[in-house]
């Protein structure tokens, strides 16, 4: 259902819409060789034609990539075959030249388990996202392949010399210096040293629970006294002297007849 959903959303846009525009694209029609290195597994067809993804295509994709461990598959960014096709492109290789994917997807359980033995493997890795593919290209070498995705410029990239392969991943673009065995050289030294990792999530803090403070103990009541303010006699403040007599009258009626203090 999740998969469904996501290609209602990348499926469904035009030229304008989700296509990833590699200058190495044109308005034609997109076709992918690739299989899975350790199963070869193969999917072959066109995935982009009429300004549109192909569906049935994108999902042999999707299966393609799963995470070989649990099985668990995600809907593929489609910029990233978008990137591995614009990478064989650029190199000059036939439609038809076989990608060999080495990993696709993977889960978060899965990726967690690699970074524990592999220092190149990042904690938060675009792989967990279906947003990076490990691959190689047959008869061109890993530097051969890196230097096209450098060129490219249309995101993470970094070729690991020791295994052969290389790494493509959606996110910003950059490098990173790979871990080798001693006697390889990491290719782009010079660059600047970003991990693969794509940026966490933003965390959000747990509302603290709301504490209502113990009633105060009760204190005895303050009570404040005033000095009586003396005011000149028969002055009232908007009082005439002929109304102020008529005050102390009615003030003396209801005082049994007692003239006020």
């Amino acid at each position: 259902m999740v998969r469904a959903s996501a290609w209602a959303l990348l499926l469904g846009c035009g030229v304008s819409g989700c296509a990833s525009g590699p200058s190495v694209m044109d308005g034609g029609p997109r076709f992918i060789a690739i299989s899975h290195y350790g199963s070869g597994e193969r999917v072959a067809g066109t995935y982009w034609h009429d300004g549109r993804y192909d569906a049935d295509v994108m999902g042999r994709l999707a299966g393609l990539f799963r995470d070989r461990r649990s099985g668990e598959e995600t809907a593929v960014d489609p910029a990233l075959i978008d990137y591995l096709v614009a990478v064989r492109r650029t190199l000059g290789a036939p439609d038809d030249t076989e990608i060999k994917l080495t990993s696709g997807y993977r889960s978060p359980s899965t990726n967690a388990t690699l970074a524990r033995t592999n220092a190149n493997v990042a904690d938060n890795s675009y792989h967990i996202r279906g947003q990076a593919a490990d691959f190689m290209i047959a008869g061109y070498s890993a530097r051969q392949v890196g230097d096209a995705a450098k060129n490219l410029r249309l995101g993470g990239y970094a070729a690991y010399p020791h295994t052969g392969h290389v790494h493509v991943d959606t996110g910003p673009y950059r490098t990173w210096a790979v871990k080798v065995p001693p006697g390889f050289r990491a290719p782009d030294e010079d660059a600047p040293i970003v991990e693969a990792r794509a940026p966490s999530p933003p965390r959000t803090t747990p509302p603290a629970v709301a504490r209502i403070p113990s009633p105060p103990a009760a204190a005895a009541p303050v009570v404040r006294v005033s000095a009586p303010v003396k005011k000149k006699p028969d002055t009232v403040d908007g009082l005439s002297p002929e109304d102020m007599a008529n005050v102390r009258f009615v003030l003396m009626q209801m005082n049994g007849g007692k003239a006020p203090k």
